[in-house]
Parts: structure tokens; sequence; C-alpha cells
């Protein structure tokens, strides 16, 4: 595994079945899964990839899900501006940044 991040969960794990020299078939053996559950999960680069069978696809590779995790970027939030309904409210003594009392 040459870089440190990958693009997807399933680039991951495809790239951790590859070192291990295991296949999507063997994998789904070992987790109870159909072949094709699993392929299709690697595919689409693990989206719609259930919980229980991405935990079982790492214990079957012998990594911990966080190991898989931290080898995807930072996912990095928008911008956003917040939008407030009505007016806005003015502080008043006593009211903290929060808007709950002190």
């Amino acid at each position: 595994m040459a870089d440190e991040t990958a693009a997807t969960v399933g680039d991951v794990l495809e790239e951790l079945m590859t070192a291990k020299g295991l296949t999507a078939y063997r994998v789904s053996q070992l987790i109870g899964a159909h072949t094709n559950s699993v392929r299709k999960a690697l595919n689409k680069g693990g989206a719609g990839l259930s919980l229980e069978m991405f935990r079982g696809i790492c214990a079957a590779l012998g990594v911990t899900p966080a190991k898989v995790l931290g080898r995807l970027p930072a996912f990095e939030l928008l911008d956003v501006p917040v939008k407030l309904k009505g007016r806005p409210r003015t502080m008043m003594s006593g009211d903290t940044e929060d808007g709950g009392d002190e």
C-alpha cells in the first residue's frame, strides 16, 4: 500500500484484500455473505455497505474498522452561512452567546 490515503472505503478494502491474497469470494465465505453483495459493495466504493458487512470484511482482513477509515482523506465541511428564521435576536443582559441564561 504505497499511498497513505485512498479515495473510498471500497478502495482501502480492495487494497487490503489484494495484499492478503483474498478474493471477494473468499471474504464472502468468511463472513457468511453472498459473493455478489461483497463485490457490489466494493465496486461502488463501499457505498451501500452495511456496518455489519463492513465490520465482517475488516475482521476477515485482520484490521480494525478504524484502520480502514483512517486511510480515507479527511472530510471537509462546507462553509454554509446560518440562516435565522424571523428577526435577528438581540442579546439581552444575562444571556450567553449560546442563547441560554448564564
